[in-house]
């Protein structure tokens, strides 16, 4: 998963998602076997955090949402891994996320005052839900841009 701040109007290396060749892509999370029942049967919980709320359909999704956005274990008010810059958001940025799962680190961002969220997602259900997420806290394309795409590429 990677985050940057977004200042060009313009997202390089994307490639839409039907280009990328089929059974390329994997659900990576593991779930128990009642976690996959749960799936199936679309049962969600509702979590909160402040202003924020999401639907989890299993544990390891909950454990995420504690992880991403109410621990806000991304943001380091001090510096990044080999000397980088603080990772903060600052009121009125703009802010790319690559792999934005099913939304927590974008809604985390709006919440704190960001602009605009560019998300980016490969996975169909990934998608799906967090778009469902987005709207569940009133944000619409002004605010929430969603693209179905893979990134890939050389650094």
């Amino acid at each position: 998963v990677g985050f940057s701040p977004l200042h060009s109007a313009s997202v390089r290396g994307l490639r839409p998602l039907h280009a990328m060749a089929k059974g390329s892509l994997h659900n990576l999370a593991a779930l128990s076997p009642a976690g996959r029942k749960a799936q199936k049967a679309g049962v969600s919980k509702v979590l909160r955090h402040g202003s924020i709320k999401v639907k989890a359909t299993n544990p390891q999704e909950a454990n995420r949402f504690k992880w991403v956005v109410q621990d806000q274990k991304y943001i380091r008010r001090k510096a990044t891994p080999r000397g980088g810059p603080p990772f903060v958001i600052e009121a009125g940025e703009r802010w790319l996320d690559v792999g934005a799962n099913v939304g927590f680190f974008a809604l985390s961002a709006l919440a704190q005052g960001a602009a605009s969220v560019t998300c980016i997602e490969a996975e169909k259900q990934n998608l799906f839900r967090l778009r469902s997420n987005l709207k569940l806290n009133g944000h619409g394309a002004r605010r929430a841009r969603v693209l179905r795409a893979v990134v890939r590429g050389r650094a």
